[in-house]
């Protein structure tokens, strides 16, 4: 993100809705480009909210039983759609 120009964008962006002001790392980039923090403390910030914001996924999905597990990472993406297009079909008949 910080290579391709986050602070930029972020400096750049007028007002945003709750929605969007709550996007993982806007606060923390907000508060890098009002000199507040160093990026180093801006990423390790946004990594640190990444992996807790990853665990309550993992914990949340983990509740939920009617969810069949799905691990994609071996595909690539064509293959990743036609198995998921496949699972749809099958529960559909």
């Amino acid at each position: 993100m910080f290579r391709d120009g986050v602070e930029e964008e972020v400096r750049l962006l007028q007002e945003v809705g709750s929605t969007a002001a709550s996007a993982l790392g806007l606060k923390e980039i907000r508060a890098l480009n009002a000199g507040q923090i160093s990026r180093e403390e801006c990423i390790a910030k946004i990594q640190q909210a990444t992996r807790r914001y990853a665990k309550r996924q993992l914990t949340w999905f983990r509740h939920q039983t009617t969810f069949l597990p799905l691990n994609l990472t071996p595909f690539s993406h064509r293959e990743a759609v036609r198995a998921i297009t496949q699972i749809f079909r099958r529960a559909q008949e």
